[in-house]
């Protein structure tokens, strides 16, 4: 892997100081029961999720990571909050170990039907989770955010949660994205952005997340994507 450089919030994400915690609107439930909110220097809302709380936690939190990585690469990264690997203290009980900071969305609500976004973000959303090979996105895991533009009000999709990703053991691919896209043809701009994943994974700090056969199996997937040109 070539040398990886950290944009500008991916920097202050690891090295800011915590102003606070506090208990996020949204606790408890999946892999991670000991979820937390802080704010860092400058306002910045992240959402917590500890390694130490789950079985595979360090896989778990790097997933999460290397998820991130994966929307950037492929130009789809207005649909994830920057997400970085940061070891941080449980305001409960001070463990500290290696945790995932995400960036909150502001004004996000939950639960909402997959059909309720735009086609083209079901598309990019369905490519993302074949690509990581998602687990459990089958009925939540997902926010939208509100926002107006010229057409109108519209639901912009975002997704969390993505520990439970990448070959995780035991536990069958599962998206409602996917679901809705599979066998259908991918418009040219989707395909040319896994081709642009394809050629910029070396350059990426993926190897640095994942384990290498496990980095090897989404690559097939993505070739195979470009090869079919369809979500099988």
């Amino acid at each position: 892997m070539s040398e990886y450089q950290l944009t500008a919030i991916e920097q202050h994400l690891n090295c800011a100081p915590v102003l606070y915690y506090y208990v996020p609107v949204v606790v408890g439930g999946g892999g991670h029961q000991n979820k937390f909110a802080a704010v860092l220097q400058g306002g910045v809302n992240v959402y917590v999720k500890p390694s130490w709380d789950m079985q595979d936690g360090i896989r778990a939190v790097k997933n999460e990571v290397a998820a991130y990585e994966v929307i950037k690469l492929l130009g789809f990264g207005d649909m994830m909050g920057t997400t970085v690997l940061r070891n941080m203290a449980s305001p409960d009980t001070m463990k500290s170990g290696p945790a995932s900071l995400q960036v909150f969305w502001p004004s996000a609500i939950t639960p909402i039907s997959a059909t309720s976004f735009d086609e083209a973000q079901i598309t990019r959303a369905a490519t993302f989770d074949h690509l990581i090979l998602h687990t459990d996105r089958q009925s939540q895991n997902w926010l939208a955010v509100e926002g107006t533009t010229t057409a109108g009000t519209v639901n912009h999709l975002k997704l969390i949660d993505n520990g439970f990703a990448f070959d995780w053991p035991g536990r069958p691919p599962g998206s409602a994205f996917v679901d809705l896209r599979r066998g259908q043809d991918l418009p040219s701009h989707v395909i040319t952005a896994v081709e642009r994943f394809i050629v910029n994974v070396p350059s990426s700090r993926l190897d640095t997340l994942l384990e290498p056969n496990v980095l090897e199996s989404m690559l097939s997937r993505a070739r195979s994507l470009v090869a079919g040109r369809r979500i099988p």
